[in-house]
């Protein structure tokens, strides 16, 4: 179709973001410094996409450090189309460091690419209508009705109802007039969205549509104009979702009675727990701890008990009370909100410095991904009190939990932490300021994050946002590999599903830019951090002065503690000498004897950048992600090959 190709040739046009705001210098070291600067120079050429993969490089190996979301955030602004990934690094930014005193300047600049953003989907969706328009009457007033569907996602209401007074078929219009009264409805116009409700004809697209309404009075506090809509309400599928927002509504209120006639009236125990859940975490809020125990204990549904009880539970450890809380993890029924509570019990345990208990706690978790994060909170907790080698082992332990998650996401935000944690650690010295959301008692909504932000931007396809799949990265690309097909409809269809994708994402992304702006941030008290880099040395009957060395390896000066050094003087076995177009390789490979001890000094060096000597001259770098098992260490320089070339025919003399 010639409408897919203008889509496409549009996709290339969008404007985009300029701004005039500087780089920023990030306060890493080593390799992390290397990858960074290299973006930096890879920005000034320009060239955005290799500044990007050299700014995605340092934040692996400094993956907290605020300004290096902050430089990824400028690189991406400049590449058309992804808009949304950058202001949601600059959003990464602001919550690590709210206090950046820059924060008005980068603030200014999210507005103004959620903006440009909503302006390109605005583009995209007046495209489609066009490919719609030219459809035959049937299928043309069904596509139309999912185009103003898509209208009304973006807010908006006007264009989507001139699009639905077009429509010729009742169904397609009643669908496409529920659409606009739900947005209506979410968006706070309740008035607007009862008009619109008289309008559609068809009797089950206006129960959907009344049900909507429903919600937002209930939201709102209005119990009786929600009872009075609900009445209305023919369809009798689309009541108890209705009644389930009232049920919610008069447990926010603290109508406890009343919640709790309003989820008997559900006809399942999934639905009556739902409600149940709501007005036991409700109470916990007002601190009635006894009265939310009493409404759990009511709840049939062991999914929705468990997640009633996960909320008393760590009431009770914030209190202080961990045997209180104990005792609810011993006769929950859901596993992964067991293993929740397990997770709080153990930071709890871990900050208090009992360590023994709390590996007894992360023992017993059965979710591998709280398990991880507990770990990772003991990790903390044992190099704070010195104990550096049992930390380190720790986040061995929490690494191989993380590998056994099978939700992709999930362990994408284990091993994200366990980094992080690492990173932290391994700077010692006083900590770089950081911030925490103030929350209060009556907070039902989870709060905004820099780790909310990093999942969105590193997902494919897990979640409602998922940043890093190829309509987000190059929609272009991504338009031009949609499978070909002489169908019009096939064509439109995908054109439209990916169209909804990128409305949802910037939804969602624009509530959470909003969420994050009218959150309170208070700064955290510094520490004093002991480093976790490297091996500790054992205790020796007389004092001894471990001093750091000075290396220049390619140019570049690097100081190395000894610990963080592994000596292959008298230890390789052969050397092998590769040549190709990606540079030369010198493939060492250790003696029988000393494969094991590679394998500890790596292990125990984990994210860390550790050198490799030969003769008292530094031959190579390397940060393992994982202990070297294979005995193997590969030298690769970027210079010359003469010194690869001799060192090969040196160890091949032996």
């Amino acid at each position: 179709m010639k409408a897919l190709s203008y889509l496409i040739a549009l996709s290339f046009l969008f404007a985009l973001c300029r701004t005039d705001l500087p780089a920023q210098t990030a306060n890493v070291s080593g390799a992390a410094r290397e990858a960074f600067d290299s973006g930096v120079i890879a920005a000034g050429l320009p060239n955005y996409p290799l500044a990007i993969r050299f700014f995605e490089e340092a934040r692996t190996l400094a993956p907290s450090d605020p300004v290096i979301f902050y430089n990824l955030g400028l690189a991406e602004s400049h590449i058309s189309g992804r808009e949304l990934r950058a202001l949601s690094w600059f959003s990464a930014y602001l919550a690590a460091n709210p206090a950046a005193p820059n924060a008005a300047a980068v603030t200014e600049l999210i507005n103004l690419l959620d903006l440009r953003s909503h302006s390109n989907l605005s583009h995209l969706i007046s495209s489609l209508q066009d490919i719609a328009n030219q459809f035959a009457e049937d299928n043309k007033s069904a596509n139309l009705s999912r185009v103003a569907e898509l209208w009304a996602k973006t807010g908006d209401i006007g264009a989507a109802q001139r699009v639905a007074n077009l429509i010729q078929n009742v169904d397609s219009k009643s669908r496409a007039q529920a659409y606009i009264t739900k947005y209506q409805a979410e968006a706070g116009d309740i008035d607007a969205a009862q008009k619109t409700v008289e309008l559609i004809q068809n009797e089950d697209w206006k129960s959907s549509a009344q049900a909507c309404v429903v919600e937002a009075q209930a939201k709102r506090g209005d119990i009786a104009a929600a009872l009075k809509t609900i009445a209305l309400i023919k369809n009798a599928d689309r009541k108890p979702g209705a009644w389930r927002h009232i049920g919610n509504s008069q447990a926010e209120s603290g109508d406890v009675s009343e919640a709790l006639k309003t989820a008997a009236l559900l006809p399942s125990g999934n639905e009556q727990g739902a409600v149940q859940a709501t007005t036991a975490k409700a109470q916990v809020r007002r601190s009635d701890i006894a009265g939310a125990q009493r409404t759990a204990d009511l709840i049939q549904d062991g999914d929705w008990q468990s997640n009633a009880q996960a909320v008393i539970a760590k009431t009770h450890v914030k209190l202080g009370d961990i045997a209180a809380a104990q005792r609810i993890v011993a006769v929950m029924r859901n596993a992964d909100w067991k293993s929740d509570v397990q997770l709080v019990i153990a930071e709890a345990q871990a900050k208090a410095g009992d360590i023994v208990e709390a590996r007894k706690t992360a023992a017993s978790t059965s979710n591998p991904y709280y398990k991880s994060v507990a770990l990772i909170a003991i990790a903390v907790a044992q190099a704070k009190h010195g104990e550096i080698t049992a930390a380190q082992n720790t986040f061995v332990a929490a690494q191989q939990a993380a590998d056994l998650i099978n939700s992709e996401s999930s362990k994408r935000s284990a091993g994200r932490q366990i980094a992080e944690a690492r990173a932290t650690l391994n700077n010692s010295g006083t900590a770089k300021p950081t911030y925490h959301v103030k929350l209060d008692n009556q907070t039902t909504i989870e709060p905004i994050t820099v780790s909310s932000w990093l999942e969105i931007i590193d997902d494919r396809d897990e979640t409602s946002i998922p940043l890093k799949s190829e309509s987000f990265l190059s929609l272009p690309a991504y338009l031009q590999s949609l499978p070909r097909s002489d169908n019009p409809q096939t064509v439109f269809t995908n054109l439209q599903l990916t169209i909804d994708t990128i409305a949802t994402a910037q939804n969602a992304i624009h509530k959470m830019v909003q969420q994050q702006a009218a959150q309170t941030y208070v700064q955290d008290e510094p520490q004093e951090r002991p480093a976790i880099t490297g091996v500790s040395k054992p205790e020796s009957s007389s004092p001894s002065i471990t001093r750091n060395t000075e290396y220049i390896y390619e140019g570049r000066r690097i100081i190395l503690a000894p610990e963080l050094v592994f000596d292959l003087t008298g230890k390789i076995a052969s050397a092998t000498y590769n040549r190709s177009e990606y540079g030369d390789t010198l493939s060492l490979v250790l003696r029988d004897g000393y494969v094991q001890a590679l394998e500890k000094f790596s292990q125990l060096n984990i994210d860390t950048e550790v050198g490799f000597l030969y003769k008292g001259k530094l031959l190579t770098v390397a940060t393992p992600r994982a202990p070297i098992t294979s005995g193997r260490v590969d030298v690769t320089s970027r210079e010359t090959s003469q010194e690869l070339i001799k060192l090969a025919q040196e160890f091949s003399a032996k």
